[in-house]
């Protein structure tokens, strides 16, 4: 596997996942992700799970989390904005992967 540049890594498609019971706080969650991406004409799949089991696998126990290359990047609260910009361009190291003993994918956090 070659290594990519930071810009390229950048703008590479994001696999984002916001994991779901439904309530408030991730609809609220998924609608921001969905603006943030439009907003910045970010390449991204988005994809709401209901699943309990992969949320077990994932080890959420608490609604909603942000998912974004199959990394955990926060969960059981709803991020402002800024942060969730910093997410989705790298920006923002993410201490949750590392909380959670998870191997973070984003160049940044090395």
């Amino acid at each position: 596997m070659r290594n990519v540049s930071k810009l390229e890594h950048r703008i590479m498609k994001k696999n984002i996942q916001i994991l779901s019971d439904g309530c408030k706080k991730c609809n609220t969650l998924t609608e921001l992700v969905k603006n943030v991406v439009s907003e910045l004409a970010i390449p991204a799949d988005i994809q709401v799970v209901n699943d309990v089991s992969i949320m077990m696998s994932k080890d959420v126990l608490s609604t909603p989390a942000l998912l974004i290359n199959d990394v955990v990047i926060m969960k059981g609260r709803v991020p402002s904005k800024e942060e969730v910009i910093g997410y989705i361009r790298d920006e923002k190291k993410c201490k949750t992967a590392e909380e959670y003993g998870q191997t973070c994918s984003h160049d940044t956090c090395f």
